[in-house]
């Protein structure tokens, strides 16, 4: 059940600041799991956000310089071809992100990679539970193509 469909029976219901973003320090967190990063690989996670042609140029340029890419299946038809890019599904295939997350991270443990990039992902429907996994994998690192 999506936070959507759970407001709908529920009007007041109201998500958790931490599921959006990172705790300010010192504050407690209603679960552990709320605050601290997990679902994560070895590797440092930054989430990319940005204009999709800036996120693909800066997606490029890091796999040429040997990082790690998650990025959906559409990016990799684009992307040089490397067994350091990995896709998790389709770009509105909320589905398949949340099914195939954490087993991708994994995949990054056996690759020489000591960062990887990641599509800061949208957050909503069944895409704030991917958000709110991802982003916690990332401690909530991120950096914004349009910018760079």
């Amino acid at each position: 059940m999506t936070f959507e469909e759970l407001k709908e029976l529920c009007p007041d219901i109201e998500a958790d600041p931490a599921v959006r973003g990172k705790l300010p320090d010192g504050q407690r967190p209603l679960a552990p799991g709320m605050k601290y990063r997990h679902y994560a690989p070895k590797a440092q996670i930054i989430a990319v956000k940005g204009r999709e042609e800036k996120i693909l140029s800066y997606f490029k340029e890091k796999l040429l310089n040997g990082a790690g890419i998650l990025c959906y299946d559409e990016d990799k038809l684009i992307l040089p071809s490397s067994e350091n890019a990995i896709s998790f599904g389709a770009k509105n295939d909320k589905n398949a992100q949340a099914a195939q997350l954490f087993e991708r991270l994994r995949e990054f443990d056996l690759k020489p990679v000591s960062v990887i990039y990641t599509r800061y992902p949208d957050d909503t429907g069944l895409g704030l539970a991917v958000f709110n996994r991802l982003l916690k994998a990332c401690g909530f690192d991120t950096v914004n193509a349009d910018l760079l």
